[in-house]
């Protein structure tokens, strides 16, 4: 499974209107579903999911015990670990 996330950039240019479309994107199911369905993603609401078409449906895990099984990023870990996860990164593209 593929994680998607949205994310506003710190010192960005216009910190409010990431915010704004943000909030906007996890208000409206309906821009969840369309989106989800276009980038061929799990929306993060199961309202979206119940949106999308059956075909897109199909391509997701869309019951309640598998979005409960889904496997959630630990921001402040991942924060708190940033570097850590940097060298790891790092070391194991340059094998490649």
């Amino acid at each position: 499974m593929l994680a998607d996330t949205m994310q506003i950039l710190r010192n960005g240019p216009n910190s409010a209107g990431a915010e704004a479309l943000l909030k906007f994107y996890l208000d409206n199911p309906s821009v969840q579903a369309r989106l989800a369905e276009r980038l061929s993603v799990t929306p993060p609401s199961l309202d979206a999911v119940a949106m999308m078409s059956e075909a897109a449906r199909a391509n997701i895990p869309s019951s309640p015990e598998a979005f409960q099984a889904i496997v959630k990023h630990d921001s402040a870990w991942i924060a708190a670990n940033q570097a850590r996860m940097l060298d790891t990164w790092n070391v194991w593209i340059q094998r490649q």
